[in-house]
C-alpha cells in the first residue's frame, strides 16, 4: 500500500505541478467513474465475506487464492481509477467548488481514493484475525507470548498508521510547500532553491513525523541496547536513538527511519523480541542496518529519478509528447485527448514502478546477505565465508517474520519479492567469501549503470535543448 499511496501523490504532482489541468468532463463519465469504484469496493467485500463465511468449506483454498489475486490487483486498480478521475478534471471540478486553496483542494480530490484504499482493510479484518489467532494458538501451546486480537477499528487504524502514514505525512507537507511556492511565484532560480530546500527539510524531518504516528518508546539501558549499539558500531552506522515499536503482536518488523544522525532511529517491534531467539533478532536488525550502510534509499531515489528523466526525454523528443502538450493546453479537450491524458500517468508510472521494484528487490537481497554475513561472524568468529548455520538462521528469521505477520512465504511482493525466493538466495551464498558475494557485485554494477545513465541523460538533455 505505501507504493500506491506514493503513486497517488506522484500523479497529483504530475497533473498539477507540471500543468496538466484538464477541465471537468461530461457528467456521464463521472457517473461511470463512481460506478467503477463502487463495483470494486463491493466485489472486494463479497470475496472477503465468502471466505469469512466458509472457513470449513473444502473448497476454501480456491476462494482464498481468488481473494489474494483480487487483493493484489486492488491497489493498482485504485491508482488507475484516480488517474481516470484526474483526466476527467477532478482538480478543476474541486477548485470550481471550493477555490484553489493550499492543500485543501488536492486533499479533497484525493479523499474518495484514500477511502477506497482504506476500505481494503475493513472487510479483510476477520480473515486477518483468523490467521493470526491460528498462529497465536500454536504459539500458546508452545508456551510463547500471545496477544489479544483487538477490534476491527484497531486493525484499520494500525494499517493506516503503518502503511499510509509514512507516505501521507511527508508527501502532504511537500505538496503544501510546492503549492505555497506557486502562490508566492518567486523568481525561477529562487523558486528552485526554495523547492529543493523545503523538500530536503521535510525528508530530514520525516522520521520524527512518522514516529509521532506510531507507538514507540526509547530502548533503555540493558542487553538489547548494548547489542544494538555494538551492531551499529560494527556496521559504521550512527543512529540518533533506539526505539521499541509497540504493536501488541499485530506487526513483526524492524526498521531504520531517517536519512541522517541525529534524526535517524533504529526500531524493533515487541513481537520480534517476544518470538525470535537472539540470533534471529540479530539477523533481522543487521538486515535493516545494512539498508543504511549501503545507502539503499539514496540509490533507489537516484535510480528512479534517472528512469523518470529518461521518460521525460523520450516524451520531449517524440510526436507523442507534442500531442500530450496539445491535449493538456486545450481549453475543451475532446474524448481522444482525455484518453490520451489518462494514459500519460500510466506510461510515465509503469517504467518507474518497474524500476523501483527491480532495485528494491535487489537491495533486499543484499540486506539479507549482510544479515547472513553478520551472523557468520557472530556464530563462527573465525569464518571467512557464509556458514550454513548463518544462512539457516537468517532463513528461519525470515520465515518466522512471515508467519507472525500472516504472510504466505511463496507470495510475491513487488518491493521485497517472496520470502521463499529470498531464502533460496540466502542458501546459495553458503561457502561464498564475505567480501565476494555475488549480490554485492551486482549492486556495484547497478550503481555504476545509474551513474552512467544519469550522465548520458543530462548530455542528451543539453543536446536536444531540453536543458539550457
Amino acid at each position: 500500500m505505501p507504493l500506491y499511496a506514493l503513486a497517488l501523490f506522484a500523479a497529483l504532482l504530475g497533473y498539477d505541478q507540471l500543468g496538466f489541468r484538464p477541465e471537468p468532463a461530461d457528467a456521464t463519465l463521472w457517473t461511470v467513474s463512481i460506478a467503477i469504484k463502487i463495483a470494486v469496493a463491493l466485489a472486494w467485500w463479497r470475496l472477503c465475506r465468502r471466505v469469512t463465511n466458509n472457513w470449513s468449506d473444502p473448497g476454501i483454498t480456491r476462494s482464498i487464492n481468488r481473494l489474494y489475486r483480487f487483493g493484489d490487483a486492488y491497489g493498482p486498480a485504485t491508482v488507475l481509477l484516480f488517474l481516470l478521475d484526474l483526466a476527467l478534471g477532478t482538480l478543476a471540478a474541486t477548485r470550481n467548488l471550493m477555490g484553489d486553496l493550499i492543500l485543501l483542494d488536492e486533499l479533497a480530490a484525493l479523499l474518495p481514493t484514500l477511502l477506497l484504499l482504506t476500505w481494503r482493510w475493513v472487510p479483510y479484518e476477520p480473515i486477518d484475525r483468523w490467521l493470526r489467532e491460528a498462529v497465536m494458538t500454536r504459539r500458546m501451546i508452545e508456551g510463547q507470548p500471545v496477544y489479544p486480537s483487538g477490534s476491527r477499528t484497531q486493525y484499520v487504524t494500525d494499517q493506516l498508521r503503518h502503511q499510509l502514514a509514512p507516505i501521507l505525512l511527508p508527501m502532504v507537507l511537500i505538496l503544501g510547500w510546492l503549492e505555497t511556492l506557486n502562490l508566492l511565484n518567486p523568481a525561477p532560480t529562487t523558486g528552485l532553491i526554495l523547492m529543493i530546500t523545503g523538500v530536503a527539510v521535510v525528508m530530514l524531518l520525516a522520521a520524527p513525523l512518522i514516529l509521532s504516528a506510531w507507538r514507540t518508546q526509547p530502548v533503555g539501558p540493558g542487553e538489547l541496547r548494548d547489542d544494538l549499539e555494538a551492531l551499529c558500531a560494527r556496521q559504521g552506522v550512527r543512529p540518533g536513538g533506539f526505539r521499541l515499536w509497540i504493536t501488541e503482536g499485530r506487526l513483526a518488523n524492524a526498521a531504520v527511519l531517517g536519512l541522517a544522525w541525529p534524526l535517524r532511529y533504529v526500531l524493533i517491534s515487541d513481537t520480534i523480541l517476544d518470538h525470535l531467539p537472539k540470533s534471529q533478532v540479530l539477523g533481522v536488525l543487521a538486515h535493516e542496518v545494512a539498508h543504511v550502510r549501503e545507502r539503499h534509499a539514496l540509490w533507489l531515489g537516484l535510480g528512479t529519478l534517472v528512469v523518470a528523466w529518461g521518460i521525460e526525454l523520450a516524451l520531449y523528443v517524440s510526436p507523442f509528447g507534442e500531442a500530450l502538450v496539445e491535449a493538456a493546453t486545450a481549453a475543451q479537450p475532446d474524448t481522444n485527448q482525455v484518453l490520451l491524458l489518462a494514459t500519460l500517468p500510466i506510461l510515465v508510472a509503469l517504467p518507474w514502478i518497474l524500476a523501483m521494484g527491480f532495485l528494491s528487490r535487489r537491495f533486499e537481497r543484499q540486506a539479507d546477505a549482510a544479515g547472513a554475513r553478520e551472523l557468520s561472524a557472530h556464530l563462527a568468529p573465525d569464518a571467512q565465508t557464509i556458514t550454513p548455520e548463518a544462512a539457516d538462521t537468517m532463513c528461519h528469521a525470515l520465515g518466522q517474520v512471515a508467519s507472525l505477520n500472516g504472510m504466505n512465504p511463496a507470495r510475491f511482493m513487488w518491493r521485497h519479492g517472496s520470502i521463499h525466493e529470498r531464502q533460496v538466495h540466502l542458501r546459495s551464498l553458503v561457502g561464498k567469501p564475505h567480501d565476494q558475494l555475488p549480490i554485492d557485485n551486482l549492486i556495484t554494477s547497478i550503481r555504476r549503470s545509474i551513474i552512467v545513465a544519469g550522465i548520458l541523460g543530462i548530455a542528451i538533455g543539453y543536446t536536444t535543448g531540453m536543458i539550457g
